[in-house]
């Protein structure tokens, strides 16, 4: 249920009670509450949106080192043979 929904339903609950002064508590009450829920929920995605971040970046270092070492490996194999190492 999207937020949108949720105020809907809220507010057609308050219209329903006879109380004016209680209807006006659950709006409001409510309120909060859908606006905690919507919070939470922004950012648990906003976590979960890093924490791909840090999962993509550790990807792309594995795949960096491992370029390296097999352009390493490459540079190794085609070294002339009567080149001196130090």
């Amino acid at each position: 249920m999207t937020p949108k929904e949720q105020f809907r339903e809220l507010f057609d609950f308050a219209n329903q009670t006879e109380d004016k002064k209680n209807a006006e508590r659950i709006r409001r009450e409510g309120i909060l509450e859908i606006a905690r829920m919507a919070n939470t929920l922004s950012y648990l995605n906003f976590r979960a949106a890093i924490s791909a971040t840090e999962d993509e970046r550790n990807a792309w270092t594995a795949r960096r080192e491992t370029t390296q070492a097999q352009i390493a490996a490459i540079n190794e194999r085609i070294k002339p043979k009567n080149e001196k190492t130090d």
